[in-house]
């Protein structure tokens, strides 16, 4: 039995802790200089609000999910974060192409993302967290070059 050899992993999820404590450290750095400079009525109201900006990230809870796209030397694999109990596998040899549908609405356009299979199936995805359709046509290209990427506009809706 040979083992499905991962060729490219894509894994993100949208933990904003980090960028918190950042934020809080800059803003201490900000009123230390204020202090110095004399401002210290503003420079003691910018200390307690990073003082709070960093206690609130040391409470944040990381946003649920995480998104993961995995190309094997044989097939295509994508999470969502959105749902637990959701995961796209499909072959690479079936796949024909990446399709962007535009979908007209009241306001302008609504996309669809997915995967147009050789058999005329088509398979819906949401990317998520940094992660866009094109990166992962390039994941599944790189493991089978034959796979193209295309734009379909003023698609009718499916109902």
């Amino acid at each position: 039995m040979t083992k499905d050899v991962i060729v490219e992993l894509v894994k993100t999820s949208r933990d904003i802790r980090p960028a918190l404590r950042l934020g809080a450290i800059t803003v201490i750095l900000v009123s230390l200089l204020l202090f110095k400079i004399g401002h210290e009525d503003v420079s003691v109201l910018i200390a307690a609000f990073s003082a709070f900006l960093y206690y609130t990230s040391r409470k944040a809870t990381p946003v649920p999910g995480e998104f993961r796209a995995v190309v094997t030397k044989t097939k295509l694999v994508i999470s969502e974060p959105y749902s637990n109990s959701w995961t796209l596998i499909v072959s690479l040899d079936d796949i024909c192409s990446f399709v962007d549908r535009f979908y007209p609405t009241e306001s302008g356009y609504q996309i669809e993302h997915g995967i147009l299979m050789k058999n005329g199936s088509f398979h819906t995805y949401i990317p998520a967290f940094g992660v866009t359709p094109h990166n992962i046509f390039e994941m599944a290209k790189s493991a089978r070059p034959h796979i193209t990427y295309r734009e379909e506009e003023e698609v009718t809706p499916m109902h």
